[in-house]
Formats: structure tokens, C-alpha cells, sequence
């Protein structure tokens, strides 16, 4: 029978709980919802946000509004959306004064649209874990 001593088995459950800390501390400070800025689209009728990472990857987190058009007639929601709780997200690669969408991740080859402020923070912890 295989015995395992207290101090090989105190130094298990310390190297697992040091993981654990470390998950939550990496998790508590990696960017979510909450940490974005958003400012008036450039329609003027909805919300638009950019961050970038260290990594060199990004989002744009946006939400807007077609008004006018024919006759005067609104169209509509713009942004893959069609609330006020929805957002549209997509990948970019660069950083603030030059960036691209990019569709080369693992996390999406488009654009995601109809997305709640959880799933835009799940999204956004991917990126930067990429």
C-alpha cells in the first residue's frame, strides 16, 4: 500500500492552493465589461468602446442605431443587435493607434453580435488569454 506523508501532502495542497489564488488574482485583474469607455458612435445614435490588451489583441464593443433613411423612416438596430441590453463584439489585432479586425482566433472567424455585458466579458477574457 502506497502511504503518503503529511508534509508531501501539506506541500500538494499548498502548490494547490497557490494555483487557485493565482486563477482568481489573474482572473480579478484582467479587463471585463465593466472596465470599458464607451463614447457616442460615430452615428451619433449609440455606444462604441475599444480596449487593447498586452498581448497585442483587442476588442470593439458597440451598439448603435440606423436613423433616417428613406422618408425619415428609422431602420433600426446597425449593430448585430436589437436592444438596449445587446452588444456587438469584434476581435482586433494591433493596438490604439493602429488596429485591425481580425478573424483569425479561435475564439471567432466574425463578428458576434446580440451579446449580454456577461458573454462580452467571457469573450473579452479570452482574448486575453490568447
Amino acid at each position: 500500500m502506497f502511504t503518503v506523508s503529511s508534509t508531501l501532502r501539506e506541500r500538494f495542497l499548498l502548490r494547490g492552493l497557490r494555483c487557485l489564488l493565482y486563477t482568481k488574482l489573474k482572473i480579478n485583474t484582467m479587463k471585463k465589461f465593466k472596465d470599458l469607455k464607451f463614447k457616442p458612435h460615430q452615428t451619433g445614435t449609440g455606444l462604441h468602446a475599444l480596449i487593447f490588451f498586452k498581448n497585442g489583441y483587442g476588442v470593439s464593443v458597440v451598439r448603435f442605431e440606423l436613423v433616417g433613411g428613406l422618408g425619415g423612416f428609422g431602420f433600426g438596430y446597425g449593430s448585430y443587435t436589437s436592444n438596449e441590453s445587446e452588444w456587438e463584439l469584434a476581435v482586433l489585432f494591433g493596438n490604439k493607434d493602429s488596429w485591425d479586425l481580425t478573424y483569425n482566433t479561435p475564439i471567432t472567424e466574425d463578428v458576434m453580435g446580440h451579446l449580454s455585458e456577461n458573454e462580452v466579458s467571457e469573450v473579452m477574457l479570452k482574448v486575453q488569454e490568447l
